[in-house]
Order: C-alpha cells, then structure tokens, then sequence
C-alpha cells in the first residue's frame, strides 16, 4: 500500500521470509533472532506478523518451533487466521528461503532496518499534521515527537551481553594507564568547594548520576550549585540551568558577587547601595563570567519533566554542556500518578533516565519536610527528610544534605560561616560530612579557609556495592 506520497513504505520482504524460515528449521535461531526484532510490528506483511506472533507465543511455553507447531499455534488465533496467513502451505514455503540461520542476525538487521525507516515516516507525518494545527503547542509538539523518535531508536539497541574475564582484563588495563599516565581513572567535576573533592572525589564526568542537593530553606542550596555551575564552567566543563525556583538574573547575581573578592554583598546588589570601589570589584571580577558562553540557562516556572528531556538534549547538542542543574525538583510536574508521591516518583526516574540517555550527571535540589526542624538536638537532616523522598532516596546515587549549625545557634559569631556538607548515600563512593565554609552574604566558599584540613563528623566509610 503507497503513502501519501505516492511511495510503498519501506519493506525487505525476503529478509522477513529467510528469518521466519531459519526459525522454524534450526533449533535455538529464534533466541538470536528475537533480541533485535521485539515485537511482531517489525515485520511489515501482516501474514509474517502473525507467524512471529506465534513464535512468541511458543518460546514463552518452552514449546518447539517447527512447521506443525506454529500452524497450530496460528490455528488457536481465531477462525480465518490460519487462511489470511496462507494455510500451512505458505509457513512450510518459507524455510525453503534458507538452508540455515548462519546468518540469522544480519536478515533479522535487514527487517529491523525497514521497520526504523517506517516508523520514522510515520512520527513526521504526525509531527507535520500537529504544526499545521495552529492551536497546537509547539513544545508539547516537539516533546512528543522527541518521545517518539526516542522510541523508535530503541529498536536499533540490540542490547550488550560481555564475559566477566574480559571486564576484569579491561579493568586492569584502566588502572594501569591511569597510572603509567598518573591521570584520575575517572575524570571528574568540582562539587564547588575543594574540601568536598578532596574527601569525596569530585562529580563523576560522562557518568549518568543523579545527585540530589536537599536542604531547609536558607541553608544555601542555590548558592552552592551557582558556584558548582560557575566553578566548572570556567574550567572549560559548561553545565546548564533549570531554574523555576528564582529569576536568571538572581541566579547570576550569586556568580557574581562571588567574584567580586568579598566586597559586596548580595542584599547591596540588590538594593543598588553600590560604591565605585565595589562597582569595579564587580565589573573586573566578572570578566571572565561573560566569556562563559555555553552556560544555557531556563528559567520559566511550571516545567513538565518531559521538556527537561527536550531542554537537556537540545543543550547537549547546541553547547555541549557536562552536566545539569535543576532548581528544583519540586517546582517540577507530571501527568502521571495517582497523587504527589507517584507524580515525584516518576519524575526522579524520568531524571535518571536522562542522564542515562546523555551520559551526563544531574544534580537537582531538593526542599526537606519540616521533620528535622522539630527533631531537637542539632537538628541535622537525614536522607528520611527528603520530601516525597521514598523513589527519590532510590533513584539518587548521590544524596547531599546541607546543614548550617549556625543558622538555628545565633548565639555563637564563630559558627556564623560553617557549613556541613551531609553525603548520606554515595552510591560510587565514601559516605562522610564534610565541614567547610560558606559565606551566604557574598556568595563565596572563602579563600582563607581553603584548602582546610579535611575534618569529618563520624568516620567516612566506603559505600557497600
């Protein structure tokens, strides 16, 4: 049947007769077979879609798959099956096409191939008709159509299967240039702070994390990913922005105080009790902020999780961002689940999904429940107060908790600046506290308390694998 441009869809109708009849006369042909074409749908003659429905229907019982079997099989679809296939004369025919399945998996390629190719006309032809729709709207066209092709590129992975010798030989031989070349065996990002790298090793580069940033409001959750973001993006490792929680321009003002050598604070910005020496603080020590054109940054509220998808890649092909920062997961929605802990439990497994597809680690903020607020003691959040945190505990490899002593003690001047940064789950790495500095009023992890001699709260601890 011809499209709407006149053409036969894409086909290879002979590569679906060799791949049936290898299946029915050489035992285990299937199995190979079956890892690239994943559903009847692949096929484009309807007659061979209900013999590879037959075979599934087969494999799932342990049943062997022959001439006999499968017309059997195909006899139970209903009256009329058996004859719209052609009877048992057309499935004995087909493994007249083969001598063997010596070469099951390039035929088997050969249908995948074609079915790709339809299924791509037939996501454009959608994507078409909706753009002409002039009530339509354009990022939920281009979200949908992203999910789509997605989909269909699926169909092109085979799947990997490796022998565990060979992982170890693989393994030895990365250690072993890493230390011939004396490089890290796994590159890595700033977390923003060194004391954090020294003790917890940087964020993975190239690696599909999910970090979750959590932390009461003030504890300087923004600010610690402003200057994670910043501190990257100037050593040539661009990262982008998702922020619903706080206008760009509020976000950048943080970069930019921070640079500023401590001579500004933010509550002056804004309130543009600047001086001239301030001024030109400002200006000098934001330089090197402008050539920092990679940087792409969102900053609309009400964003659903499927354009975060459309945002990341579109990011990653345009600047070639490392990494994504999201400000934060709440402020994030879904049209799926019954009621908020479902709707964040398939956001945070949308997210990790994503890193997956980009190879690239997302850190995301998120608020904590009031728990820790009525807990007494030092009040010291747990991963228990993420909020909706059941999927979101599970799907982070990294969980990173901030907690200000100093915020609910303003007796004592001297905790004013401390911070500790809580790694209460470290899926790759040491689970520790780390205590530093941080100066909220100019933005900045200050100089004269870095580099500090690592102090931990606890002894760090490897986590379990």
């Amino acid at each position: 049947m011809k499209n709407e441009l006149g053409k036969l869809p894409p086909q290879n109708i002979e590569a679906e007769r060799a791949v049936l009849g290898a299946c029915m006369i050489e035992s285990g042909v299937y199995a190979k077979a079956a890892r690239l074409i994943k559903a009847p749908g692949y096929f484009y003659k309807t007659a061979h879609q209900y013999i590879w429905r037959a075979f599934q229907s087969l494999a799932l019982k342990k049943e062997p798959i022959d001439i006999l079997t499968v017309t059997e099989e195909i006899r139970k679809f209903g009256n009329g099956i058996l004859e719209e296939v052609g009877n048992a004369q057309y499935i004995t025919s087909l493994t007249s096409f083969v001598n063997s399945g010596l070469n099951i998996e390039a035929h088997a390629a050969f249908v995948v191939e074609a079915y790709v190719k339809r299924e791509i006309i037939s996501a454009s032809s959608n994507l078409l008709a909706k753009a002409y729709d002039e009530v339509q709207d354009p990022l939920e066209i281009l979200s949908e159509s992203l999910q789509r092709l997605q989909k269909v590129g699926k169909s092109l992975q085979t799947g990997r299967q490796t022998i565990l010798s060979d992982v170890v030989v693989q393994v030895i031989n990365e250690v072993d240039k890493s230390i011939t070349s004396k490089k890290k065996l796994v590159e890595t990002l700033t977390y923003g702070d060194p004391n954090i790298d020294e003790v917890i090793g940087g964020i993975r580069r190239g690696h599909p994390d999910l970090i979750i940033l959590g932390g009461r409001p003030s504890m300087g959750k923004s600010l610690v990913s402003a200057i994670m973001l910043k501190r990257n993006a100037m050593a040539g490792f661009p990262g982008g922005l998702i922020t619903t929680e706080m206008p760009a321009v509020q976000y950048v003002k943080r970069m930019m105080i921070g640079e500023a050598g401590g001579t500004l604070s933010l509550w002056e910005l804004e309130n543009t009790f600047v001086s001239t020496n301030q001024f030109r603080a400002l200006t000098v020590g934001s330089g090197p902020l402008m050539e920092l054109k990679r940087c792409p940054i969102y900053d609309e509220g009400g964003l659903d999780i499927e354009m975060v998808e459309v945002l990341a890649s579109i990011w990653k092909e345009e600047y070639g961002i490392e990494f994504l920062v999201i400000d934060f997961l709440q402020h994030l929605r879904s049209s799926r689940g019954k009621n908020r802990n479902e709707e964040m439990g398939h956001i945070s497994r949308a997210l990790k999904s994503v890193a997956k597809k980009l190879s690239m680690p997302i850190v995301a903020l998120s608020s904590l429940n009031r728990n820790s607020e009525h807990r007494g003691g030092d009040r010291r959040p747990t991963m228990a107060d993420l909020r909706e945190s059941g999927d979101i505990e599970s799907d982070a490899d990294v969980v990173w908790l901030l907690h200000r002593p100093g915020y609910y003690d303003k007796s004592d001047p001297m905790i004013e600046l401390d911070i500790e940064h809580i790694f209460a789950k470290n899926r790759n790495g040491k689970t520790a506290t780390v205590e530093s500095k941080l100066d909220l009023k100019t933005a900045r992890v200050p100089s004269s308390f870095t580099p500090i001699e690592n102090t931990f709260i606890g002894n760090p601890t490897q986590a379990p694998f």
